[in-house]
């Protein structure tokens, strides 16, 4: 989902006041349209401001770097947040580590990529994370532990929409993790998925944004919400769009699932669409 979103160095420039220091958001989520994607029983809470996710075998620090575990929340001002340079992101999970650790632990470090998006939760933003889990979470901004391969002024942070890379020398927050197997192989799923809204006579145009590590892709129908009840309407979709031929009428929900060797994706957010009715 995150991996195929990037911006410009041009563009970058423009978001230097976004990313600066700033106050309290009022999450926003739509639990009655999306269905949570890091639900809380998915964590285990281990009651020392470390939780475990179940899913992946991470460990993370349900406060942000700067932020202080009390015992049952993190620090409750956006000024007990401390933002970071990427290099000092990097050196501050080495100064965590060498001078005691954290909940017992000494091997803390900067989360990649993938692992900072499988904290994503789909049906919130503002910020894009379960706040139960992770309290007094102010923004989605976080550094990620990889460099832009490309150009080494920039590396790789997270965002409310997408994975971005962004000058080294900005300051974002920091969230730490540890244990587990670094998620390198995490297939995620599409992102932007779209269906038609009557436009097409009998069919609805399914369209996405596609993964980093696809081979190809399924697409599912359901009439409700819930993928669960979902089902499976096309496998091995080698392209970014699907036109789906079997549509009834009236509105239906659309999934993609990203695939490859390895196995597939969860659902993605879903989108709904409706074929166009044939002129009597």
């Amino acid at each position: 989902m995150y991996l195929t979103s990037l911006i410009s160095p041009g563009a970058l420039a423009c978001l230097l006041a976004l990313l600066a220091p700033m106050t309290s958001f009022a999450q926003s989520c739509k639990p009655e349209s999306i269905p949570a994607t890091t639900p809380t029983s998915q964590f285990i809470d281990h009651g020392d401001g470390t939780v475990t996710d179940t899913k992946t075998g991470l460990m993370w620090k349900r406060c942000s770097e700067g932020q202080v575990w009390n015992g049952s929340t993190c620090s409750d001002t956006s000024e007990s947040v401390v933002f970071f340079t990427w290099q000092g992101a990097l050196q501050q999970a080495q100064a965590v580590n060498s001078t005691g650790g954290f909940a017992g632990q000494v091997d803390w470090r900067v989360p990649n990529p993938k692992e900072l998006t499988s904290l994503v939760e789909e049906q919130c933003f503002e910020p894009a994370i379960n706040i139960t889990v992770f309290p007094t979470t102010y923004t989605s901004r976080y550094w990620s532990s990889s460099p832009y391969v490309n150009d080494s002024n920039f590396a790789w942070y997270m965002a409310d929409d997408g994975v971005f890379w962004y000058l080294k020398s900005a300051s974002l927050q920091v969230r730490l993790v540890r244990g587990g197997e670094q998620i390198d192989n995490l297939l995620l799923p599409p992102s932007n998925v779209k269906a038609s809204d009557g436009t097409y006579s009998e069919r609805v145009v399914v369209t996405w944004l596609g993964t980093v590590g696809a081979e190809d892709y399924e697409i599912w129908r359901g009439s409700n919400a819930n993928p669960g009840e979902a089902v499976r309407v096309a496998a091995e979709v080698t392209v970014t769009s699907y036109n789906d031929t079997t549509v009834p009428y009236g509105s239906s929900y659309f999934w993609v699932k990203a695939c490859n060797n390895s196995g597939c994706s969860d659902f993605s957010v879903p989108d709904t669409g409706y074929p166009a009715l044939i002129p009597q």
